[in-house]
């Protein structure tokens, strides 16, 4: 059976989308959420179109009125996803001409297909991708559909054979991972990047903030600093927390990172 995904009202097989239908992602006129669904349910899916809102906004698209959960449920359903699922929700300009916008009139796309990951896996090793650094505008926060920086990094980490870096932005502060946004602890303390350093605002981020960790610090770092920290975790909406546990010769602890990992499990039921 053919992956089923959601186009401007319709059901249809993936492979019958035709290059015209969203022509506007070819200079990235678009936004898009990543989420995980579990056992037929989307945990962090009120933070999701939380952060779609506020981004239609931003790029002045109009936010789609359909009903996500139901919509996100028939996927699952239709495509036997009954265990553990990526949902990838794409929200684009319909309408416009090379970089010229026509309106604010916008298409969405809802893919979903089989997690194979475990959640909560730890990473080995991490490292400093300071090659490029990630420009600090407005826009920095978004989940826009230009990925080019991020996808260099994935790049550069793939070279040094380490499984995420961490990105700077032109400060030479360290923001976010390649696809994640980072915890650091010292001392019993938990900090994290503000999204003023031009870090995305996280889903994630925005659930442990709000409902796990209570005392929390907004602060940058330099690379430095990585050598003094006790432990590092990182945080994105898929696979929730990855406790880190080298960045070259120093090893971290992953102790109050799984405390936070269980209040998680309890807060989600997982």
């Amino acid at each position: 059976m053919p992956e089923i995904c959601f186009f401007n009202g319709k059901q249809i097989p993936f492979n019958d989308l035709k290059f015209r239908d969203f022509q506007r992602l070819r200079i990235a006129d678009s936004l898009f959420e990543s989420m995980i669904a579990i056992n037929n349910e989307i945990p962090l899916l009120k933070y999701h179109l939380e952060r779609l809102l506020h981004s239609c906004k931003y790029l002045q698209l109009d936010f789609p009125t359909i009903n996500f959960e139901d919509q996100i449920k028939k996927l699952l359903e239709i495509n036997k996803l009954y265990n553990k699922a990526r949902i990838r929700i794409t929200v684009f300009r319909t309408e416009g001409k090379l970089y010229t916008p026509n309106n604010s009139k916008s298409s969405i796309l809802i893919e979903a297909e089989e997690y194979k990951k475990e959640l909560f896996e730890k990473l080995n090793e991490i490292a400093i991708y300071s090659e490029n650094k990630k420009p600090l505008t407005i826009y920095s926060l978004l989940k826009s559909g230009n990925a080019l920086h991020y996808i260099l990094a994935k790049q550069f980490a793939m070279s040094k054979n380490v499984e995420e870096v961490l990105l700077m932005n032109p400060n030479a502060e360290i923001i976010e991972g390649a696809s994640n946004n980072v915890f650091f602890i010292h001392e019993k303390k938990i900090y994290t990047p503000s999204t003023s350093t031009g870090c995305v605002n996280g889903v994630f981020k925005k659930f442990l903030t709000t409902e796990i960790i209570k005392d929390i610090t907004y602060a940058s770092c330099l690379e430095p600093d990585l050598e003094n920290f006790d432990e590092i975790f990182l945080t994105n909406a898929v696979g929730m927390i990855q406790p880190v546990l080298f960045f070259g010769n120093k090893k971290y602890s992953t102790e109050i990172t799984e405390t936070i990992i269980k209040d998680v499990k309890n807060k989600l039921n997982l």
